[in-house]
């Protein structure tokens, strides 16, 4: 499902059509310490389709965006797939470079998206565990 909801995210990808098939709830507060000149943290677990949701957030925060992401691999897909997650102004970060990113650019009043992937990186630091 994932696969075909990513690969029709270009044709789909105006802002009328994000907007009816994405629903972002309760930004009043992350949008409330950005009028401020706060910056925010936003957070998710990898339960949907991040590639929407990112859209939606672009067009729904009303604030400079800046998403961490793992880049790919094929030089071909990473290109097409930063076309897709930027379309709508969302500035992408590698994940290894986010926390200097924050340093330098600390300054700069925005959101910063982090989704919690899937399944942990091979390392000698995890605990796998039942959940529900």
């Amino acid at each position: 499902d994932m696969l075909i909801e990513v690969s029709k995210v270009p044709r789909r990808s105006r802002p009328g059509t994000i907007r009816r098939r994405v629903r972002i709830l309760n930004l009043e507060a992350p949008q409330a310490q950005l009028s401020q000149g706060r910056s925010v943290l936003l957070a998710a677990a990898h339960q949907c389709n991040w590639e929407w949701m990112l859209l939606a957030l672009s067009l729904e925060m009303g604030y400079p965006l800046d998403a961490a992401y793992k880049p790919l691999v094929d030089p071909w897909a990473e290109r097409e797939m930063r076309k897709v997650r930027g379309r709508f102004g969302c500035r992408l970060i590698p994940a290894k470079h986010l926390l200097a990113d924050i340093i330098k650019r600390g300054k700069i009043t925005r959101a910063v998206a982090l989704v919690a992937d899937q399944e942990p990186t091979t390392s000698e630091h995890k605990h796998w565990t039942r959940f529900l």
